[in-house]
């Protein structure tokens, strides 16, 4: 009986039956898919008009990060070289130029140089290490000091704006 009363008031509310009443609901939600999915559409559209344009920005971005990895990776290269390199070449280097100079090199001597350049080859191979975190210090310090030299608003309600720099104590006695 509740139920008859319940449709008796949807059938004089909406002047029709109650089947009639989700005819209008269904072609409601079908008329609300056919937007979506034309609004959906449309924006596939734009996103397949734009992809090629995306693609190149994407191509030349990705071709100046292949170049900046090749100079990184031939700096490192250079830089291994170096420091592996140097070492042994001084001491041919010097080794020929007291034989051509001086004279006959003697073992002791010899051995004693090598031990020398043995003791130096830690520092020649923590120099690149120490210019890296040079040079990383100096760009932080940089980013540090463009963040801290940014202006402060002051717009906020309550906050009046001071040209003065510190802090002003007042006294209450």
């Amino acid at each position: 009986m509740a139920n008859g009363h319940c449709a008796a008031q949807a059938t004089v509310l909406s002047g029709s039956t109650p089947a009639d009443a989700v005819l209008q609901q269904v072609r409601f939600l079908e008329n609300i898919t056919a937007v979506c999915s034309q609004l959906l559409m449309l924006l596939y559209c734009s996103l397949v008009c734009r992809e090629q344009f995306f693609e190149k920005e994407i191509a030349t971005i990705r071709e100046r990060e292949l170049k900046l990895q090749f100079r990184n990776a031939v700096i490192k290269t250079v830089n291994l070289a170096m420091v592996f390199g140097t070492p042994p070449m001084t001491a041919c280097v010097i080794f020929a130029s007291y034989e051509v100079m001086v004279g006959r090199l003697s073992a002791t001597l010899a051995f004693t140089t090598l031990s020398l350049f043995n003791i130096l080859r830690f520092p020649l191979v923590v120099l690149p290490k120490a210019m890296r975190a040079l040079s990383e210090a100096l760009a932080s310090i940089q980013r540090v000091e463009a963040f801290l030299l940014e202006d402060v608003p002051t717009d906020a309600e309550g906050v009046t704006k001071s040209t003065a720099a510190g802090v002003k104590i007042v006294s209450t006695a």
